[in-house]
């Protein structure tokens, strides 16, 4: 049996709640809810507010599910103002759960080719950027997308989920250019 001398370990949120709604509930209970509800706050905070150093490239790392998303949200005006400077527009779909899913569209005529936008896009969400992109490698994608799948943080959590914490890129091709490497 513990005593009255043990630290409390809370394991999640749905615990930390049970205490708060506890009439029997300890205040050394509550002190470690308390505690640990301040942490799980603190780490969404960061997640929000991170911006990468430039010339100082280091991953953020995230401890659960709800700050990767939070990450990605944060995430994303980065990202398409990259894409915007590159000449292109994108589109997020998906839960934000695992994977942020991107789609890259060719808006200016004058816009860089599909390596340049997704280096863009990758510094700016985490300040880290791959000097080659595997295009059309994990699957083959209609209408003539191509897609790559890149790193932008660094999960505690969830290993060996596929592409957690990861962009699937794809990118539209441009009809005025078909048959060159440009889209």
């Amino acid at each position: 049996m513990a005593s009255a001398n043990d630290d409390i370990v809370i394991p999640d949120i749905a615990y930390a709640r049970q205490i708060g709604e506890s009439e029997m509930a300890s205040w050394k209970e509550a002190q470690a809810a308390i505690k640990f509800l301040l942490n799980v706050v603190d780490r969404r905070r960061a997640a929000i507010d991170y911006q990468p150093t430039p010339g100082e490239p280091r991953w953020f790392r995230v401890y659960d599910a709800d700050q990767l998303a939070q990450f990605y949200k944060a995430a994303i005006p980065r990202m398409r103002e990259a894409a915007r400077l590159c000449g292109y527009a994108l589109g997020v779909h998906g839960s934000l759960r695992r994977d942020l899913d991107i789609i890259a569209a060719p808006w200016v005529a004058d816009h860089t080719d599909r390596d340049t936008l997704a280096r863009a896009v990758q510094v700016a969400a985490c300040g880290i950027g791959q000097e080659v992109y595997q295009w059309g490698a994990h699957d083959h994608k209609p209408c003539g997308r191509l897609g790559t799948v890149f790193a932008i943080v660094w999960c505690e959590f969830g290993r060996g989920i596929t592409s957690l914490g990861c962009v699937d890129f794809a990118v539209m091709p441009d009809t005025d250019r078909l048959g060159e490497d440009k889209a």
